[in-house]
């Protein structure tokens, strides 16, 4: 039993350093998405690579939104859409009393973050894949969306421990969500 006791011990203390870490990591971070953002039309994906990380959609709405009307411009379009991530109503509002003129519009993480990137824009309506379908939609011919991502470091890349890597980008996603509180996606 003492051996699980240090085990416990050890892991809690290592999991307040990450913490600490990805804390001190993450003002850089979204600085870097902010300043690093591209206009999903007529974008080339040749550069993006298909790496560990984080991808964030930002927003720059052309007219003002509450809660209704974004629900009912994003989900309830009649466009046919399946499998396509809802409004998050708390972030949502949290969101929105913000003074800026562009929003987080989505947030991921992906083991391939260029070809997932990609098929947020590109999959159409019908795609069984879970995704934005951006192109399909009447909403994103509306409003600006850009994008932007975030890659790990070569060192971590090249780890072949799949799982340490999928931690990382786990907790750069969660940390990301809540201090730039996506208007569609997870709680």
């Amino acid at each position: 039993m003492t051996t699980l006791i240090d085990f416990y011990n050890n892991f809690e203390t290592l999991w307040e350093k990450t913490e600490e870490e990805l804390d001190k990591a993450l003002p850089k971070i979204i600085h870097e998405l902010e300043q690093n953002a591209k206009p999903i039309a007529n974008t080339s994906f040749e550069n993006v690579k298909s790496l560990w990380g984080v991808y964030v959609f930002f927003i720059i709405p052309n007219k003002k939104f509450n809660e209704k009307k974004l629900i009912k411009d994003w989900e309830n379009s009649n466009e046919g859409h399946i499998k396509f991530p809802k409004v998050c109503k708390s972030r949502f509002e949290k969101s929105i009393h913000s003074k800026t003129t562009h929003y987080t519009f989505y947030i991921g993480k992906s083991e391939q973050v260029g070809k997932r990137i990609k098929e947020h824009i590109t999959h159409n309506k019908h795609a069984s894949t879970y995704g934005l379908k951006l192109k399909d939609r009447h909403f994103t011919n509306t409003h600006k969306i850009t994008y932007a991502y975030w890659q790990l470091p070569n060192t971590l890349q090249e780890n072949n421990n799949k799982p340490i890597k999928q931690f990382i980008i786990t907790q750069l996603e969660r940390k990301l969500r809540n201090r730039l509180n996506p208007w569609i996606g997870k709680q």
